[in-house]
């Protein structure tokens, strides 16, 4: 009897897990297209030291601005779509605003157009972005 109870609490438990798990993975994905921007920006800030050994972006830090992007008012909404629409500029504009202070001012265009270039490429076409590197 102690066996039977055993194994429907068992397998209660294991449904609940699953069930947990599935909800896990569905909010996971809503948020992957921000998290991938996310991961793409901080790598673009990584190649800055590239162009000067001092532009060294810790990770801890850049964390810390995405978590305060998603935790931002301006940012939340009832709408899901419209909150994801507004997570990855706001996340660009925070990084650009509070990295960007740390950037010598005569790097100041190479650090934008870095960014522009890495996090939107499409518009520049195939030469477009050898017009600015030779």
């Amino acid at each position: 009897a102690r066996s039977k109870e055993s194994a429907k609490k068992i397998s209660a438990a294991l449904e609940e897990s699953t069930r947990t798990k599935l909800e896990i993975d569905e909010h996971r994905n809503i948020y992957r297209h921000f998290a991938q921007f996310g991961s793409r920006l901080f790598f673009l800030l990584s190649r800055l030291c590239l162009i000067n050994h001092f532009y060294r972006f810790s990770l801890s830090h850049f964390v810390e601005l995405f978590i305060e992007t998603l935790q931002d008012p301006s940012n939340t909404t009832n709408d899901i779509d419209t909150r994801l629409d507004k997570l990855g500029p706001s996340l660009l504009t925070r990084v650009v605003h509070k990295m960007g202070r740390s950037v010598f001012k005569a790097d100041v265009p190479a650090f934008v157009l870095h960014l522009i270039h890495g996090m939107r490429p499409e518009p520049w076409g195939k030469n477009g972005w050898g017009l600015f590197t030779g």
